[in-house]
């Protein structure tokens, strides 16, 4: 199933949507953002899909916001959150604004201790590696995808989001070892049972704007088969 995923914002009022985009972990400015209102008459109702809300302010600032969750309405769609999240008080304001499932940015949690803390609070929590150049950002600086997967999955972890910002992820490696992770991206992602697409909101269900290819491009560095990928 692939489901979309968008950056939204709240301004003059009107709630927002664009194009997400980072280089690395940090959140691009979309060359536009399009009312959200317009963007939701796109939803296909008849399956229920989760929707990413990709709180780019809230990444930007460091600190958990509180305008997009208290806002965003979705009829016929569970709501997921990507926001910053770096204890597990955290987690427990972003339930009671309403989301049914929150990613949390592993880069951004504070310690080994909060994402334990993290964990023994809510199984809804999905940490999520933004991944470039072929490694991951993780709590201590960069590490391997596999590593990273493998140590989630260490502590507990039965799910990870894998975003992709630039394509380098080799998703083989992933799929093969980690087939229960979630993958995130602005490609098309075959071979797993939930996939989030980064999604033009003027056409947010069309798959035209796709690479179709799955092969990671120059510069993905494949997890080696010593590591402690499972």
């Amino acid at each position: 199933m692939e489901a979309p995923a968008f950056f939204i914002r709240r301004r003059n009022e009107a709630m927002e949507a664009a194009r997400p985009v980072f280089k690395g972990t940090t959140p691009m400015r979309p060359p536009s953002w399009s009312p959200l209102s317009e963007t939701l008459k796109h939803v296909d109702r008849d399956v229920r899909k989760p929707f990413l809300a990709v709180d780019g302010d809230s990444l930007a600032s460091g600190r958990l916001g509180t305008e997009v969750m208290k806002n965003l309405r979705v009829r016929g769609a569970d709501i997921w959150l990507l926001s910053y999240v770096e204890i597990a008080e955290d987690v427990f304001d972003a339930f009671n604004m309403g989301a049914d499932m929150l990613l949390a940015p592993l880069h951004t949690i504070g310690s080994m201790t909060a994402l334990r803390d993290i964990h023994g609070v809510s199984d809804s929590v999905i940490p999520t590696l933004f991944c470039s150049e072929g490694s991951a950002a993780g709590i201590k600086g960069r590490i391997g995808v596999c590593e990273a997967l493998s140590m989630l999955a260490d502590e507990g972890f039965t799910r990870c989001c894998v975003y992709d910002t630039d394509g380098t992820v080799d998703w083989d490696a992933v799929r093969e070892d980690y087939p229960s992770a979630i993958p995130f991206s602005d490609r098309h992602i075959e071979g797993f049972g939930l996939t989030f697409a980064a999604c033009d909101p003027r056409a947010p269900w069309l798959s035209a704007f796709w690479n179709r290819s799955t092969s990671p491009r120059p510069g993905a560095r494949r997890c080696p088969r010593s590591s402690p990928c499972r």
